[in-house]
């Protein structure tokens, strides 16, 4: 490694030029790459990390201090301090990579056959012309305001074809559907921005995680910034699986209060349909006949 500090002697008397200096340099981190904590890196990651580094090495050259310490002390420090900056950056990259290939951040399970899943957009309404159903006889006031209800607490849930269906069972036109659905949208871009702000928290968190995670892998176990690093990793971790939990349970649904001002309703209306459509619903399913295409 005095290689090193004779590169710079020769440099500074002016034996070779800077851009020589800068190649010599490159070399002797290529050469002994556990010198820098570099160890671990595969080869093909090492002569990335050179590429990046290339552009800092003159400035090191200009900013060192003969009286200061050696030049080979100077430039180690700072080689292995701009590595640590270029693992960081790489492991971001790379983590945001992974979010945007696979979203594994999310930690979704499969839904079952019997479960919905929610949608943050929701399903582009446009009426239909035709329907594959029969009524076998009008919905009775009660029954259509139920309806609705359903149908704008489950907007989110539920399909163009399906929403399609609302009005004509209802008894309302499709324009007054669509201005229902336009106002439910308005009222949900709050709830929206909420549970984008949460993913971003979930992405930043693991990003995190997998930087900790990074650092820990070069450092030794018995060193007290391993410990330091570990206790980190791990509340990041915690912090994690909660922020994971929350944007999973999410409520992405209309508020009851959302529903009753769309249609007018007094307060509680929604809350009182709600508990009763367990015992109203079997009723209006029996006077459906539903197609199969």
């Amino acid at each position: 490694m005095l290689a090193v500090n004779k590169i710079y002697v020769r440099y500074k008397n002016r034996e070779i030029s800077k851009e020589k200096a800068v190649s010599c340099l490159l070399a002797e981190i290529f050469k002994s790459p556990w010198y820098y904590c570099m160890e671990q890196l595969p080869e093909d990651e090492i002569s990335s990390f050179l590429i990046w580094i290339h552009n800092h090495i003159p400035k090191m050259l200009e900013n060192y201090d003969d009286f200061s310490t050696t030049f080979l002390t100077y430039f180690t420090t700072s080689v292995r301090f701009r590595y640590k900056s270029w693992r960081r950056t790489n492991v971001k990259q790379k983590c945001f990579q992974d979010i945007l290939d696979t979203q594994q951040y999310l930690d979704y399970t499969a839904p079952n056959e019997n479960e919905s899943q929610v949608c943050e957009t929701p399903p582009d309404y446009e009426p239909e012309p035709e329907n594959n159903f029969n009524l076998k006889e009008p919905l009775t006031k009660k029954q259509s305001t139920t309806l609705l209800v359903l149908s704008l607490k489950s907007y989110y849930l539920l399909s163009n074809r399906v929403i399609a269906t609302i009005p004509t069972l209802t008894g309302i036109s499709h324009q007054e559907f669509s201005q229902y659905l336009k106002s439910i949208e308005d009222k949900m871009q709050d709830k929206l921005e909420i549970r984008k702000h949460l993913e971003n928290r979930v992405n930043m968190s693991y990003i995190m995680c997998q930087q900790y995670a990074m650092e820990l892998s070069n450092m030794t176990m018995d060193s007290c910034q391993y410990q330091i690093v570990l206790k980190k990793y791990e509340n990041q971790k915690k912090k994690l699986e909660c922020l994971r939990y929350r944007h999973k349970t999410f409520n992405l649904k209309p508020s009851n209060r959302m529903v009753e001002d769309v249609l007018k309703l007094s307060e509680g209306s929604v809350r009182r349909i709600l508990a009763a459509a367990g015992k109203s619903i079997d009723q209006i399913r029996a006077l459906l006949d539903l197609k199969k295409e």
